[in-house]
C-alpha cells in the first residue's frame, strides 16, 4: 500500500517539476505583466520579478491539456467553465496571458520544442473532468451536424436553467430599468417590449 502511494507521490513530483520547467520555456519571453501559476498541489511558478498581478490557479493536472493543447478562446473558456482553473487577482491582466496563448504566431521549430515538453505532461493525465466534449460528425452546417451541436448544448435538465433563468424559463436577455428589479420583472419587461 505504501509503495503505491510513494510511486504516485514521486510521479506527481515529476509532473510538478516538468510543469514548472515547461512554464519557464513557454513564458520566457512573454510580453505579459508579472503573473504566477499555482499548481493543484500548491507548487508555484512566477513570471517577472515584481509581485504578480494575478495567479492562475490550476486545479488539476488535466487543466494543462485544456489550456495549452491547441489553445483557443473556446478551449480557454471551456477550461474555466469545467473548473480546471481559477483566476486570483487582476482579471483584466489575465487576458494578456490568454491573448499570448491564442494569438502567438508560433514558428514550426517552437511548436516542436514546446510540444515535446508538453506531451509527457499530457500523457499522464485524463482529458476530462467528468464532462464530455463534443465531437461533431458530418458535413459542416448540415441539419444532422447542427442537431448534434444543439443537443449537446441544450439537452440539459431544467434544474440547470432554473439557476439563472426567470420563472417562465425564458432563454433570452432581460431588460432591466433599475438595479432593484428582479429577473422575473426584467424578463417580463423584455417580453412586453418585444
Amino acid at each position: 500500500m505504501f509503495g503505491n502511494l510513494a510511486k504516485r507521490t514521486a510521479s506527481q513530483d515529476s509532473v510538478t517539476l516538468q510543469s514548472l520547467h515547461f512554464f519557464d520555456e513557454l513564458f520566457a519571453a512573454a510580453p505579459i505583466k508579472p503573473f504566477a501559476i499555482r499548481l493543484w498541489n500548491g507548487a508555484t511558478w512566477s513570471h517577472g520579478s515584481q509581485p504578480p498581478h494575478f495567479t492562475l490557479q490550476l486545479k488539476r493536472p488535466a487543466a494543462l491539456r485544456r489550456l495549452l493543447w491547441c489553445p483557443s478562446e473556446l478551449s480557454l473558456g471551456e477550461a474555466f467553465v469545467y473548473d480546471d482553473f481559477d483566476i486570483l487577482g487582476d482579471l483584466e491582466t489575465c487576458f494578456e496571458l490568454a491573448d499570448f496563448l491564442v494569438g502567438r504566431q508560433w514558428k514550426v521549430a517552437e511548436k516542436i520544442r514546446i510540444g515535446q515538453k508538453l506531451l509527457p505532461l499530457l500523457g499522464r493525465q485524463p482529458v476530462e473532468n467528468g464532462h464530455r466534449t463534443l465531437t461533431l460528425r458530418g458535413r459542416a452546417h448540415s441539419k444532422e451536424r447542427d442537431a448534434q451541436a444543439v443537443s449537446y448544448h441544450y439537452n440539459i435538465s431544467n434544474d440547470f436553467y432554473r439557476l439563472w433563468l426567470d420563472k417562465r424559463m425564458v432563454y433570452s436577455c432581460a431588460f432591466f430599468h433599475s438595479q432593484d428589479e428582479s429577473l422575473d420583472q426584467a424578463q417580463y419587461r423584455k417580453l412586453d417590449y418585444i
